[in-house]
């Protein structure tokens, strides 16, 4: 396994209110369960070879390696079943509590499974005809997943390595029995992006890159404020959602539920001075980006100017989605 890093928790160590997204959640619950596939594949080949498996008939399989892996992989996959059972099927997020080591195993997995994952990216856009749409849609979603393995209880976390070019080095072979280029050293190209902007959350994507590039492509930019209002709505209703804001807590007055005070709701920095940046930026952001779009026609907008706009209410979604959120009172 990999070796810890000096300044991070012990194994043992337990994160009592950790949340996470509903999608992030499965993708974790789909990187285990890949990880297990190819210990089974392995337990498999062992136990139909006649002469292999008279090594292990008297052993007791607690005490070897796979068969330990494979009941741990088990347990933590049962463990993610839990929590979203628990959670239902219309759950936003799930919130849990989860040890050191367990969050290790689980970003191990995850890196094993983005890799995984690159590799098909990768055979898909050999593939003659495939637009770039399609190129797109996959790297965004491999760019998210990496990003969050980077943020949160993972920043510091040191994956566990377990096998994981050993077990997937040989994982895809071609028809003619060669294999293909290791999985580890598989890179990913350049997320394809929109007139150079990356738009990583979904829903920012989902809800206005569709229009942004109607109205472009027909020429009516008298439109495009019509798409930095949808993206401000995104915001002010992530705002809401995460702090939990009744409906009619709106604009510079959402801001300040969500980052100001001593205890804010959401904690960005444990630097004062951070944290009411964090704050200041997010009022001028409705007070200067908001209101003038909710209140009259801005008339013609440069295409370009507003891609910038996009991008960056993306990044205030990323900051409010990765921020600490204050444990409810009642909780």
């Amino acid at each position: 396994m990999s070796p810890q890093k000096a300044s991070e928790p012990s194994d043992h160590h337990a994160y009592d209110w950790v949340i996470f997204y509903k999608d992030t959640f499965h993708f974790y619950l789909r990187s285990i369960q890949f990880y297990r596939s190819l210990l089974e594949k392995d337990i498999h080949e062992i136990e139909n070879d006649t002469d292999l498996k008279e090594l292990i008939e008297d052993k007791d399989k607690n005490s070897l390696q796979i068969y330990r892996e494979h009941s741990r992989s088990k347990r933590v996959e049962d463990w993610l079943n839990k929590h979203i059972e628990k959670g239902g099927p219309d759950a936003f997020d799930y919130d849990v509590s989860i040890s050191h080591g367990t969050v290790r195993y689980i970003k191990g997995a995850a890196i094993l499974y983005l890799k995984h994952l690159k590799n098909r990216r990768n055979i898909l856009s050999s593939k003659p005809n495939i637009s770039k749409y399609v190129l797109e849609t996959v790297d965004n979603q491999i760019s998210s997943y990496e990003e969050n393995l980077n943020i949160g209880v993972f920043e510091n976390a040191s994956p566990l390595s377990f096998l994981l070019d050993e077990l997937i080095e040989n994982e895809i072979e071609d028809k003619t029995g060669e294999s293909q280029t290791k999985l580890a050293k598989v890179e990913r190209p350049r997320p394809v992006v929109i007139d150079s902007i990356q738009i990583v959350d979904s829903e920012l994507r989902e809800r206005c890159l569709d229009l942004f590039d109607a109205f472009h492509k027909d020429g009516k930019h008298e439109r495009l404020d019509t798409v930095i209002a949808e993206a401000t709505r995104i915001l002010e209703t992530r705002l809401r959602t995460l702090t939990g804001s009744p409906q009619e807590c709106i604009g510079v007055d959402l801001a300040k539920a969500a980052f100001a005070g001593e205890y804010p709701v959401l904690r960005v920095s444990d630097v004062n001075s951070e944290q009411e940046a964090v704050h200041l930026l997010f009022r001028g952001t409705f007070g200067f980006i908001r209101n003038p779009v909710q209140h009259k026609l801005l008339g013609k907008l440069s295409p370009d100017r507003v891609l910038q706009i996009l991008g960056f209410i993306d990044h205030l979604l990323f900051v409010a989605d990765t921020a600490r959120r204050k444990k409810p009172i009642d909780d």
